[in-house]
């Protein structure tokens, strides 16, 4: 997982990014990691990006503990003001959410985005995002 994550930071993002909710919980950033790691190995080259600058980090200390944890520093990761996301404003970029279903454009500012899949268990937002090709809700699990 170190060597995935330590391949993206610095480097171009590719076309497909992994985007957690904007209040960057631990679920939220656990998911987006995981999820971009397997869409990456499985699907296309994706990058999990954080949704939140850099410096705002450290007030999670529940994510920085858990990262902390597993070795991962905070500079193993892509945040929003992270360089190389001014590259891919101008793209056409694949969406992949979790933690939320509903795209914020507010944060990204992309001129160009399909959202392509949604892992969330919160109630729907409003109806599937525009521009989605194929919608995956996981919504919250009977027990």
């Amino acid at each position: 997982m170190l060597r995935f994550l330590r391949s993206k930071v610095g480097k171009a993002l590719p076309a497909s990014i992994v985007l957690g909710n904007n209040a960057c919980d631990l679920d939220s950033v656990v998911s987006s990691i995981i999820y971009a790691y397997f869409l990456d190995a499985t699907v296309e080259s994706t990058s999990p990006v954080l949704c939140i600058p850099k410096k705002d980090v450290t007030l999670r200390t529940e994510v920085t503990f858990v990262l902390d944890m597993l070795g991962i520093s905070i500079d193993d990761l892509i945040y929003l003001d992270s360089p190389q996301i001014n590259d891919i404003k101008h793209k056409q970029i694949r969406l992949h959410l979790v933690d939320h279903n509903k795209y914020d454009n507010s944060y990204l500012k992309l001129e160009s985005y399909e959202v392509a899949s949604i892992v969330d268990h919160h109630d729907d937002e409003d109806g599937p995002c525009v521009g989605t090709s194929e919608l995956n809700v996981l919504g919250p699990v009977p027990v």
